[in-house]
């Protein structure tokens, strides 16, 4: 039986990958009800969520709504019992040298993210990051590229 990991980048443009024996082989919108079906149709998926706080410069309905999404993710694990391993940003992505630059905007940061994301995965660059609104799909995969490198799932 394969092992299935999801690894989530929660937001609005949040995304849900989805690795097959350490394989990226899908990717969707990191949504509750995406993720209900997932972990219903996958049992004995292991679940990556990106731990989040609200972000520097954030107004206070951004950071409202952000840490929604957030909990109705982690509420969604809660109730199909399914314990998600959680990973703060400040240790993922500087160990995949994601360290955001002096001066860097906030969309060149990203940008690092889908390019690495490009790099990692090729087969699957036109498709789940060609774009720039796909850096959630890209954070979602590099986190759980991390956690596969890690052995922490």
């Amino acid at each position: 039986m394969p092992k299935i990991m999801l690894s989530i980048d929660p937001g609005a443009k949040g995304a849900i990958a989805t690795f097959e024996d350490k394989f990226l082989v899908a990717m969707t919108r990191a949504t509750p009800e995406f993720l209900t079906n997932l972990l219903l149709r996958l049992r004995g998926a292991r679940v990556v969520l990106e731990q989040v706080n609200g972000a520097p410069g954030q107004s206070g309905p951004a950071s409202f709504n952000f840490g929604k999404a957030y909990g109705e993710l982690l509420g969604v694990c809660e109730a199909l019992r399914v314990e998600p391993v959680l990973v703060r940003p400040a240790d993922w992505k500087p160990a995949l040298g994601l360290r955001r630059e002096y001066g860097e905007t906030t969309a060149q940061f990203k940008r690092r993210s889908l390019v690495m994301a490009r790099d990692l995965w090729p087969e699957h660059a036109s498709r789940f990051f060609k774009l720039a609104k796909d850096d959630g799909a890209a954070e979602a995969a590099l986190l759980g590229h991390y956690a596969l490198v890690q052995g922490i799932v």
